[in-house]
C-alpha cells in the first residue's frame, strides 16, 4: 500500500522499463532489418549466378524452343526463370505458359534491365501468388536485338526465418523485461524508501523530534544526507 502512494518509486520504476522496452524494441528491430538484407543480398548473388549460366547457354540466334528448354532445366535449382523480348513479350517461362501471360514491359526489373543492362525488384508476383526477389539481365545476341533474363527466388524462406525469429525476440524480451524489470523494482524500491524515510525523519525534527536516523549499510549521497 505504501509503495502504490510513492510516486517516486513507480515514476522511476516506469522510466526504467519504458527505456528497456525501447532499447529491446530497436535491437530487435535492426537485426530483423539486417535478416532482410543478408538474405536479400544471398538471393541477389544466387541470381546473378544462375543468370551468368543463362546467358552462356544462349545460342547466337535464340529461339523459342530453346529458350523453354533452358528456362526448364535452369529451373531445376528452385530458380524461376523467364525469357522476356525486347517489347515485353513473354518468350519462355520455367512455371506458366508463356502464351498465357501478360505482357512485361512494365515490370519494374525488365524496365530497368532494357535501360541499363541490369534491374533489381522485391513485388508481390500475380502469377504464381507469392512474393518474389527478381533479378534481370539484358541479353544482346544481334545489333539492336535484346531480350531479358530474368531469375526469381520466392521470399517463403525470410518470411518463415523472421517469424520464427520474432517468436523467438518476444519470449526472450519477456524474460529480460521481467529479470532486468524485477531487479530495477527492488532497487528503485529500496532507495524510494530511503528518501521516504528523510522525509519522515524532517517532518519529526519539524515536531520537535530530534531523535537521529540509524545508520546505514549504505554509503553514497543518501547516506551523507542522512
Amino acid at each position: 500500500r505504501s509503495a502504490m502512494k510513492n510516486k517516486l518509486f513507480w515514476k522511476l520504476g516506469l522510466i526504467y522499463l519504458l527505456m528497456l522496452l525501447l532499447v529491446i524494441g530497436a535491437l530487435g528491430l535492426y537485426v530483423v532489418r539486417a535478416l532482410e538484407q543478408e538474405y536479400l543480398e544471398a538471393a541477389y548473388a544466387q541470381l546473378e549466378m544462375v543468370s551468368r549460366i543463362a546467358m552462356s547457354q544462349l545460342s547466337p540466334l535464340p529461339d523459342e524452343s530453346a529458350l523453354q528448354g533452358s528456362a526448364e532445366s535452369l529451373a531445376q535449382s528452385g530458380i524461376r526463370i523467364t525469357f522476356v523480348s525486347g517489347d515485353g513479350i513473354v518468350l519462355a517461362d520455367s512455371e506458366e505458359d508463356p502464351a498465357a501471360m501478360q505482357n512485361h514491359a512494365a515490370r519494374p526489373e525488365i524496365r530497368e534491365a532494357f535501360l541499363s543492362g541490369s534491374g533489381r525488384a522485391v513485388r508481390y508476383s500475380a502469377t504464381l501468388g507469392r512474393d518474389l526477389v527478381y533479378l534481370a539481365k539484358r541479353y544482346d545476341y544481334e545489333a539492336e536485338k535484346s531480350l531479358v533474363i530474368r531469375a526469381a527466388v520466392p521470399l517463403r524462406k525470410l518470411d518463415e526465418t523472421l517469424y520464427s525469429f520474432r517468436h523467438r525476440l518476444l519470449f526472450m524480451s519477456l524474460f529480460i523485461m521481467i529479470l532486468a524489470g524485477g531487479a530495477s523494482l527492488l532497487y528503485f524500491r529500496t532507495i524510494s524508501n530511503r528518501i521516504r524515510s528523510l522525509k519522515d525523519f524532517s517532518r519529526r525534527v519539524a515536531e520537535g523530534d530530534f531523535q537521529p536516523l540509524p545508520r546505514g549499510r549504505h554509503s553514497d549521497e543518501l547516506s551523507e544526507l542522512a
